[in-house]
């Protein structure tokens, strides 16, 4: 730990130290947060494994994937204390991953026929009529992560969810992201707080929990579409009683998906 650091972090700024160090006291210790990294980086690999036999759907999941390295460098922020800078990374990073999922449906969108032709587009969200291409649309007022989360919904893409949008507690982070001035001053990341770095737990634990749900809605988008592209009876990620504690959506998807088939 000595040399990472030294090698890592500046010497001079002593509050980011003591953070570090304390977040990684065993009293101040999250299991579930290695636990969570080592499912994500296994099924990562296991997705590269699965190139020659299902390349569709390795080309699906690794593009949903892209933004994946966004995670650890949001738990590294987290670990010197940026919780701010670290839940704003996250927001990022789920808006991203909506978008890229709607870019694999539609470079695959053979596989997705069934589920686009439930749906006549465009589609009622409140008052509003959107067509799901428009998600694509990243220049003129490309579609909002609500939208995005109600399409995917519709098209059972996040089942079992049937709130998505709830689910990722997105108004939270959009107070950090939207910012006033109050909020820029009363933010972690504010260049005058940066001398007042220090562990907290419960802003760790937000940062963890947004982890989680990033996380689980990852491997149900993944499971679904492979449930799409290319069926097979072995679940991404085997059940398991830390499983189902830490994803309890996706447990119940790799539970009913041989009855709920897309």
């Amino acid at each position: 730990m000595s040399t990472f650091l030294y090698e890592r972090i500046d010497s001079q700024n002593i509050n980011r130290l003591n953070v570090f160090l304390e977040t990684h006291q065993i009293d101040n210790c999250l299991d579930e947060i290695p636990f969570v990294m080592t499912i994500l980086d296994s099924v990562c690999k296991e997705i590269v494994n699965l190139v020659p036999i299902s390349q569709d759907y390795c080309e699906f999941a690794m593009n949903t994937t892209a933004l994946a390295h966004n995670l650890n460098l949001a738990l590294e922020l987290s670990m010197y204390g940026y919780y701010d800078a670290a839940l704003i990374l996250m927001r990022s990073s789920i808006e991203g991953m909506l978008r890229l999922c709607f870019s694999s449906i539609k470079d695959k969108q053979t596989f997705f026929e069934k589920l686009l032709t439930r749906i006549s587009w465009p589609t009622k969200i409140g008052k509003r009529v959107v067509h799901w291409e428009e998600a694509l649309n990243t220049k003129d007022k490309p579609l909002p992560i609500f939208d995005m989360c109600v399409i995917l919904d519709k098209l059972k893409m996040t089942h079992p969810l049937k709130g998505t949008y709830e689910f990722l507690e997105i108004k939270q982070l959009n107070g950090l992201v939207h910012k006033n001035i109050e909020t820029i001053e009363q933010s972690d990341s504010f260049i005058g707080k940066q001398a007042e770095r220090e562990f907290s737990a419960n802003k760790r634990d937000e940062v963890a929990k947004y982890l989680f749900k990033y996380s689980e809605l990852w491997l149900i988008l993944i499971q679904n579409a492979r449930d799409c592209i290319d069926f097979e009876l072995k679940p991404i990620v085997l059940p398991s009683k830390e499983l189902r504690n830490l994803f309890p959506n996706y447990s119940n998807l790799i539970n009913d998906r041989l009855f709920f088939r897309i």
